[in-house]
């Protein structure tokens, strides 16, 4: 490839390569594919005729029981947060003194 580059550039004339050689083992990726998929479903169903097996419809599955809760269990549970109380903000003898504490 180099040299053809040195020969086009030197400005000598460059013939041109024969065309790609023709494929001889061409793979159609499409069928490929579907013979994958027919394979793994466990054969090929025919497009016209009916499908042999109708697929189940998913089933959930059952769930455990919810577990008793301390209480109900008889046992003591954590204690419940208790929340801060709020606490007066302390009035200042300059506030008093503008008069805006509200007494």
């Amino acid at each position: 490839m180099r040299e053809l580059v040195k020969a086009k550039a030197e400005g000598q004339e460059v013939a041109a390569a024969e065309g790609a050689p023709a494929a001889t083992n061409v793979v159609d990726l499409m069928q490929a594919l579907q013979d994958s998929i027919d394979q793994a479903r466990g054969g090929r169903e025919k497009a016209t005729g009916p499908k042999s097996k109708q697929p189940e419809p998913a089933r959930r599955k059952a769930r455990k029981p919810a577990a008793k809760t301390a209480k109900e269990a008889g046992r003591p549970g954590r204690p419940r947060r208790r929340l801060p109380v709020p606490r007066p903000i302390p009035v200042t003898s300059a506030v008093r003194a503008r008069g805006s504490c509200g007494s």
